[in-house]
């Protein structure tokens, strides 16, 4: 039987730093494989993760969070919309995308590469995610799922991710996507032949931005879950399938007896993304783990 998977990238960060993810969900009933693709981390994060039995596969990248090299894309885009190869546009992709932007070429690289080893696939953030269940404890409700960030969170009345679609795309883009709500690309799920669909397509709008500037991956992500070429894509409402995403209204997140947030149903949610921007809860998973805040 094929094994599940979860799949991250990380860079630089301490054992500290990821052990609300890891140690969360390895008290869980999953029983996949945990890979995270890796950049710069030190001896002893590495020792740390290897005894939680996470495998580490290391990917190149120059600059910090953001590359900058990122600021040549004006000149480099046109080389890219040529008939060249995948390999020379991927190179290309590789050496110019900020760090939040190029996990999704290493993603597929490694998806690719693991044909035929997997059956559902959560491509999540590390940092501030943790884990409250198997997120594959339900069936997931298509071969792609997209999870929605909280309904105030709308294109249109959110300046931020407005700012950024237009930066990346143009006005006319954001024109077609008010009204919209707003999917955190900080999680995505499904079957693996999905997966390696959705990160096709990711690679392929690239050529077509205007900009690969901050909140670019935010942008394709959200262009094309609405577009949906393939039609593969199934929208999730937040806290109602496998993700929460910890929005700014607290009244929002209902907390068991148990501090697990829950989801209408009861049960409580298996993934819950951007936990930390909520003191309570920060606070609640931090002591669990005995990680001290800064």
């Amino acid at each position: 039987m094929k094994k599940n998977l979860v799949l991250g990238a990380i860079r630089g960060y301490q054992f500290s730093d990821l052990a609300p993810f890891v140690k969360s969900l390895r008290q869980t009933a999953f029983d996949g494989d945990v890979v995270l693709l890796w950049n710069t981390i030190d001896d002893e994060t590495r020792r740390q993760l290897e005894e939680h039995d996470v495998k580490l596969v290391h990917f190149p990248y120059r600059g910090g969070a953001l590359n900058s090299w990122s600021r040549f894309w004006p000149w480099v885009k046109p080389v890219v919309a040529l008939p060249i190869s995948d390999y020379a546009r991927t190179t290309i992709y590789r050496n110019i995308l900020n760090l939040a932007f190029v996990r999704y070429i290493h993603a597929l690289d490694f998806l690719q590469r693991s044909a035929g080893s997997y059956d559902k696939v959560l491509l999540t953030d590390v940092r501030d995610v943790v884990f409250q269940a198997d997120p594959f404890r339900d069936e997931l409700p298509g071969d792609v799922v997209a999870f929605l960030e909280s309904p105030q969170m709308t294109y249109g009345e959110e300046p931020m991710n407005d700012g950024w679609i237009v930066e990346n795309y143009n006005h006319q883009m954001l024109q077609h996507l008010v009204g919209q709500r707003i999917s955190c690309c900080g999680t995505i799920a499904g079957s693996l032949s999905g997966l390696l669909k959705y990160l096709q397509a990711f690679n392929n709008e690239i050529r077509h931005l205007k900009s690969v500037a901050h909140g670019a991956d935010t942008s394709v992500h959200n262009v094309l879950i609405r577009r949906n070429d393939f039609h593969a894509f199934e929208i999730a409402e937040n806290y109602q399938s496998m993700v929460g995403t910890v929005g700014p209204a607290f009244d929002e997140i209902m907390i068991g007896e148990d501090d697990l947030v829950r989801a209408p149903s009861g049960r409580p949610v298996p993934v819950l993304h951007q936990y930390d921007r909520n003191a309570r809860l920060r606070s609640y998973w931090s002591d669990r783990f005995g990680i001290q805040q800064s």
